[in-house]
């Protein structure tokens, strides 16, 4: 059993930088809050399954995250520096979301949620995330031709 959690945690691990990045928008920050993420994760939620664990794991780096910003409320999330190469335009666009639309677009499409998932992982309602969701997708458009008419998980579009 422990060695299932460990492999299912180990795979989570890359999903969980990404989603650490776009909080924080600075690498080392983001890895430094996933290594400390992995701990509880490992002791609190080893025995969950699926979908379950996948959840907690991601509400664990979301609540390190917001204890790691109140206990140094000095410390200011550094922007995204400017990226060289192809992606620069998406790279200013995404880092120029606001935190929340950011987080909530990660969780579903790079962490495959569905927008109810979503939404728990983000201790809100459905329809903030479906809202958060559009607007990010509509603010990078221009970015990305993504069409506006982004579909609700009810499959409505919003």
């Amino acid at each position: 059993m422990r060695s299932e959690l460990g492999n299912n945690l180990l795979g989570l691990v890359p999903a969980l930088r990404a989603f650490a990045f776009c909080l924080t928008q600075n690498q080392t920050e983001a890895d430094d809050l996933v290594y400390r993420s992995l701990i509880q994760i490992w002791l609190r939620h080893n025995s969950k399954t699926g979908l379950e664990f996948k959840m907690a794991a991601f509400s664990v780096v979301d609540a390190q995250f917001h204890e790691m910003a109140s206990t140094r409320p000095s410390k200011s999330w550094p922007a995204a520096r400017p990226h060289s190469g192809v992606h620069d335009s998406f790279a200013t666009a995404f880092a120029s979301l606001a935190r929340h639309e950011r987080k909530a677009l990660t969780l579903v499409v790079a962490g495959a949620f569905n927008y109810e998932q979503t939404a728990k992982i983000c201790s809100t309602d459905t329809r903030t995330i479906e809202r958060r969701v559009a607007n990010a997708c509509f603010r990078l458009e221009p970015t990305l031709q993504i069409p506006t008419s982004a579909a609700s998980s009810d499959g409505s579009k919003i």
